[in-house]
């Protein structure tokens, strides 16, 4: 499928001849041309970024060094609570695949995929490639928020930019730059169920409570006393599972310098991370292991004053490892497993007697220690080129510049595996069996390769007061992506973008400024005449501390006010790619021949009804900001902002049931969102000792205005009006008591009978909210916004005295609520033959004869060994508070005094010891001792490390 081209050159040879025709019509009065030479970028020509104190737009950046002082194996892992706008959300601490969840100004859609666009050195890249950065590459990373900056990104704009720019050479001395830093890595917070004799006790009362409230006890006092004095099975499969701490090392070595004429930028670099399993690593087992080597070379050179040429060349290469079972599932068991089940080896400990049962078969020791590893091999590249040409003798401050971009990654997998025989009491009890180590290889199959092109007309001059700086480019990439399928099979899909974008600022006289910006976008995802849409953008900018009433006034150094609205759009393949195209399934088969003897014949129908109309979901952008300095130490910024999203792909279910085929997709969905973002900074010096202090604060509001939804029972469980992420169920209304039922255990007929199964006294009682006696959909309501934080806040610090420096970072989350049921293994007790959890202690019981009674002060259903449909359904009682505050970095160092160390022919030498996640609040810890962050999987992780930095 490829995009009808015809069109949009033409349109693009008539904008670069518009845009040169105005060049010349300025330059009939123009003045003060730049001083030749003196024009050189150093970074790409971006279509967001003008001159200092030229930008209208909401645009927010950190240095790589900001980046660097958060020890991990995964970039998008140091960006808490360092630039408004975007929200961190930690994600698994699994080694290699730890990325964290990320949006710029909230979702802005129902769609999954609400990823934002990520460029590196100008091109768009894989967000998994931008991850694997080291942040010593790394010069600045930017996030752009506002229409001003993304309306120029056409369909690739809507959920925000990350931009990232890599380090370059500076003329100069050569300096060789060294970093080293190592550490260990743990858990940041584990929930361990409880130990057995507890489970005893408490699987004594949902065996009697399953038993209609009769006291039928499981297990004997005798058993449980055995447990409390450590002689029976009490085996903490944490403990079993997992070593104290694991390595952390990260080693970069840089050289760059130059002259006017060329300049360059290398780096090698080396990262292992080994995680906390506790299992050797050899030819036939491993623990987690990531191992990242990384190499940069980042070339500017400059010809005859006349060409300006960039080739930037980025490589990595990552090897990881692991025990083979997945993750999620061992840490589930580990999560769910009881105690008391049966020891780790049935007899002789070895790898032949590992115990398990058909009702437990994955002994979590043993999926770690004895079914072998598997390993994947991943290499990625990106190899930019660039040339600029000054067209001075056309017109002062005139260029045109040429990029082409080839980005390819592929991965390999190894590995080594084998079974083994479940025992229990020297029986096997699976129809596994022992076997031989044996490799598997499947040579690569996975892969992607992008390939890009930009041609760009520029022109930035300055005539006086006036100040003009123009772009307008033409770009182009294709994507291809070969997705592993059965083996060494494999299927290509291919993705092809084009757009015209431009910038067009004014300034006058430093104080006023206007900008256009613009994008004609396309994709091959629609059909022709579908597939390119118009994005523009309008902004301004006063810079009123330039006025004369307060350029004098010493106590403000800058008062800036802006306001950008404009258009971008996202291509989003909601149901998969060309949904206008009509697509088949197999249907029911149909009879064929003699009616005695049919054949059987298979049929097709319609996957969906297509809908040629389909296009990118469309993001209107409103933006106030305020940018502020006061007496040389204090910064403020502030922007409100408005997105409204419309023509959000999805399937139209307004269309009635017995309409015979599934519904279209199509671009009907709505959501609004607004939002507050402010940040600010103080630094000041006094005599030996310096601080920084500064605190950012992100805040919003979204809205779902229209989802073509099946409508449900109860129309106040719409989403539809409701927050993304809005949870519905049921209103809790208490536990059912002993007076609710009658003598034969039937719910008394004036209470509200629910349709999810019998219930008995504990169960969980619900809201009638319709007042028709029974509980069921049309009861349900909106019980929780959701788990997506309304509130993003950080407070950070730092503190120098003669040569000594102290930093800390802090951020929380607020305004969230996160619903335990998607914790279920720590949360629903026994369920699935599983374990109990300290959740459950509050459970609801009455035995008086047992000396049980919790009535009074229950916070938890009564326990069963069931699946309680009643009990678990989404309601109020689930849903907790999911607020939290988290210490992300911590900071001690010492630098060697400059004068000192250029007597030793040292440019600079620090060293510091840091900490990563080591405290955290928050009430889901307090009361259970879950994260809210990471409720399930592989936890996150908190490190202590130790580094080093020397240049010469």
């Amino acid at each position: 499928m490829t995009i009808d081209k015809k069109y949009l050159f033409k349109g693009a040879l008539s904008l670069l001849v518009a845009a040169l025709c105005c060049i010349g019509t300025v330059r009939a009065g123009g003045q003060n041309a730049p001083e030749a030479g003196k024009s050189r970028v150093k970074q790409p020509e971006l279509l967001f970024r003008t001159s200092a104190g030229r930008s209208t737009a909401a645009i927010v950046s950190i240095s790589g060094d900001e980046a660097y002082k958060t020890p991990t194996s995964n970039l998008t892992n140091t960006l808490y609570g360092l630039l408004p706008g975007l929200a961190v959300m930690q994600g698994s601490g699994q080694l290699g695949y730890d990325i964290a969840a990320m949006t710029i100004r909230g979702k802005g859609t129902f769609n999954e995929n609400d990823s934002f666009t990520v460029f590196v050195d100008g091109f768009e890249t894989d967000p998994s490639f931008a991850a694997t950065l080291l942040p010593s590459e790394i010069d600045r990373v930017y996030v752009l928020k506002d229409a001003a900056a993304l309306s120029t990104f056409g369909m690739r704009g809507a959920n925000g930019v990350l931009w990232i720019e890599t380090r370059r050479g500076e003329a100069g001395r050569i300096s060789v730059d060294l970093n080293l830093r190592t550490g260990w890595q743990s858990p940041k917070l584990l929930t361990k169920p409880l130990g057995s004799a507890r489970y005893a006790a408490y699987y004594n009362e949902a065996v009697s409570n399953d038993n209609g409230n009769v006291w039928t006890p499981y297990y004997s006092q005798e058993q449980i006393g055995r447990y409390q004095l450590g002689q029976g099975t009490d085996v903490d499969w944490y403990d079993e599972v997992l070593k104290t701490a694991g390595s952390f090392t990260s080693t970069d070595v840089s050289v760059s310098g130059g002259n006017e004429a060329i300049r360059f930028y290398t780096m090698l670099g080396y990262m292992n991370s080994n995680g906390f399993y506790d299992v050797d690593s050899d030819d036939t087992h491993s623990n987690t292991r990531f191992d990242q080597y990384t190499i940069r070379t980042n070339l500017d050179f400059t010809v005859f004053k006349i060409f300006d040429g960039r080739v930037d060349i980025g490589g990595r290469m990552i090897d990881n490892k692991r025990p083979n079972y997945s993750d999620d599932q061992l840490w589930y068991n580990l999560s769910s497993y009881p105690n008391n089940i049966y020891n780790v080896y049935d007899g002789r400990p070895d790898d032949d007697h590992w115990s398990g049962t058909m009702t437990h078969p994955d002994n979590p020791a043993a999926s770690v220690r004895g079914l072998g590893y598997r390993s994947n091999r991943d290499r990625s590249f990106q190899a930019n080129f660039s040339l600029r040409e000054r067209l001075d003798f056309i017109t002062p401050g005139l260029y045109l510049t040429e990029s082409a971009s080839f980005a390819a990654w592929t991965r390999g997998t190894y590995n080594m595996v084998r079974n083994y025989t479940r025992w229990h009491n020297g029986t096997a009890q699976t129809a596994d069996v022992n076997s031989d180590y044996a490799p598997e290889d499947d040579r690569g199959t996975n892969q992607w390769s992008w390939n890009q092109f930009r041609v760009q007309a520029g022109y930035d001059r300055t005539f006086g007061a006036h100040g003009l700086t123009a772009a307008v480019n033409y770009e182009h990439y294709r994507r291809y992506v070969d997705a592993d399928m059965n083996g060494n099979a494999g299927i290509q899909t291919t993705y092809a973008h084009q757009a015209v974008g431009g910038r067009f600022n004014y300034s006058y006289d430093t104080r006023y400024i206007a900008e256009f910006g613009f994008s004609y976008s396309g994709s091959d995802n629609y059909a022709a005449g579908n597939r390119f849409r118009f994005y523009p953008s309008a902004s301004a900018a006063w810079i009123v501390s330039n006025e004369r009433f307060l350029k004098r006034a010493k106590a403000v150094d800058l008062l800036k006010l802006r306001f950008s609205v404009g258009s971008s759009g996202y291509d989003y393949y909601a149901g998969g790619r060309y949904l206008y195209y009509q697509y088949y399934v197999g249907g029911t088969s149909f009879p064929t021949g003699n009616d005695g003897n049919p054949t059987w014949q298979p049929s097709l129908v319609p996957a969906y009804l297509a809908d040629s109309d389909l296009s990118s979901e469309q993001s209107l952008k409103y933006n106030i900001g305020l940018d502020a300095g006061f007496f040389n130490s204090l910064q403020m910024s502030l922007d409100l902002f408005l997105d409204k999203r419309t023509g959000i792909v999805t399937r139209d279910n307004s269309y009635p049931a017995g309409f015979g085929v599934d519904p279209p997709y199509r671009n009907v969905g709505k959501v609004t969102t607004r939002g507050l973002e402010l940040s600010l900074s103080y630094a000041k010096s006094f005599g030996d000792f310096s601080l920084q202090v500064g605190g950012m604060l992100s805040c919003l509001k979204d809205r779902i205005d229209y989802m073509a939804e099946i409508p449900p029972a109860s129309p106040r469980a719409a989403a539809t009006g409701n927050p993304l992420g809005a949870v519905f169920g049921y209103q809790d209304a208490g536990f059912y008591d002993i007076a609710d039922f009658d003598e034969t255990g039937q719910l008394l007929p004036t209470l509200p009978n629910p349709t999810f199964g019998t219930v008995q006294p504990g169960d969980i009682r619900y809201a009638d909210q319709n007042g028709d006696l029974i509980i069921d959909e049309r009861d349900k309501v909106k019980i929780s916004d959701g788990a997506n934080p309304n509130l993003y806040y950080a407070v950070n610090a730092r503190f120098a005295y003669k040569g000594f420096d102290f930093g800390f970072l802090l951020q929380g989350v607020g305004s969230r609520e996160i619903d335990l049921l998607d914790a279920s293994s720590k949360v629903l007790a026994f369920r699935n033959n599983g374990t109990i959890h300290a959740i459950a202690a509050d459970r609801w019981a009455y035995y008086p004869q047992q000396g049980i009674d919790t009535r009074g002060i229950a916070k938890y259903p009564r326990l069963t060994t069931g699946d309680n449909t009643n009990n678990y359904q989404h309601s109020t009682r689930w849903i907790e508070n999911g607020n939290f505050l988290t210490l992300r970095n911590v900071e001690l160092g010492y630098s060697l005094p400059v004068r000192i160390g250029a007597k030793i022919g040292l440019r600079k030498l620090r060293i510091y010891i840091s900490g990563v996640n080591l405290l955290s609040l928050s009430k889901l810890q307090r009361k259970y001792r879950m994260d809210p962050e990471r409720m399930t999987g592989y936890p996150g992780v908190k490190s202590y490390n130790i580094g080093l930095s020397v240049g010469f």
